[in-house]
């Protein structure tokens, strides 16, 4: 995967889940419990995304151990 698709993922990542975020708790919209749910949801997997694809932006910095 190339530098610019990391980095196009990571910034995606990152604003689906601040906006989720804000959408959830800050707003505090008018959602049933399921729905609450569902946000939830979706929320853990695009922050496991941000840092998944945050770490891949930074994984080339540190020395390799294998040499």
């Amino acid at each position: 995967m190339s530098e610019k698709q990391v980095n196009s993922l990571f910034w995606m990542g990152l604003f689906l889940t601040a906006v989720g975020v804000m959408g959830l708790y800050v707003l505090d919209l008018g959602l049933t419990e399921m729905d609450i749910y569902y946000s939830k949801i979706i929320l853990y997997l695009s922050g496991l995304s941000t840092i998944y694809f945050g770490w891949k932006k930074i994984e080339h910095k540190f020395p390799d151990k294998r040499k």
